[in-house]
């Protein structure tokens, strides 16, 4: 049912929660163990229409009136269907967003042009420059293409634009009157 290596971090961590307990006993505060155990049904790896079954599993200790460790309220939710003496059962459901390196399938192209958004950059090349990595050292910038008119074409502009101007003064100093 469970991984191996999930199984071997459940039981560690029963295992270091337990030495523990008499400890904190001690000071003669209520001690509250929360145990999940389930399995969750996620994407092979973000953005994949594909999806796998793994173990879930949840372990937390609270001692006194401290509350159990921090879980925003509305990333899941419960249903007790059971619920005595500090006791409850129920399923649960919650959304777990984020990824590991282990996660992501892209491969990473070495051979990317130092114009693009991102490139690779040899060691070498980062130890000669004094472990520098501001992105001007190693980024070419392609020059900026400018697109230039004609100057009487523009100046043919402005003068439709005065000729636009002075008949709105016109039309204004006749609306005066």
């Amino acid at each position: 049912m469970f991984s191996a290596p999930a199984f071997r971090a459940s039981l560690s961590a029963v295992l270091l929660v337990y030495p523990c307990y008499g400890a904190l006993a001690e000071e003669n505060e209520d001690i509250r163990i929360r145990v999940g155990l389930g399995g969750q049904v996620r994407p092979d790896y973000l953005g994949s229409d594909g999806t796998e079954w793994a173990p879930l599993w949840d372990l937390a200790v609270a001692r006194g009136s401290n509350q159990f460790e921090f879980e925003a309220p509305d990333d899941n939710f419960d249903i007790k269907l059971y619920s005595k003496d500090g006791f409850s059962f129920g399923p649960a459901a919650s959304i777990a967003g984020g990824r590991k390196r282990s996660d992501v399938g892209a491969r990473v192209e070495l051979d990317r042009p130092r114009s693009a958004q991102s490139f690779c950059v040899p060691k070498s090349e980062i130890a000669t420059q004094g472990y520098d990595l501001s992105i001007s050292r190693y980024r070419v910038l392609a020059p900026a293409r400018v697109e230039s008119r004609r100057p009487h074409e523009i100046l043919a502009e402005l003068a439709g634009l005065e000729a636009e101007i002075f008949q709105g003064m016109k039309d204004l100093v006749g609306m005066l009157k």
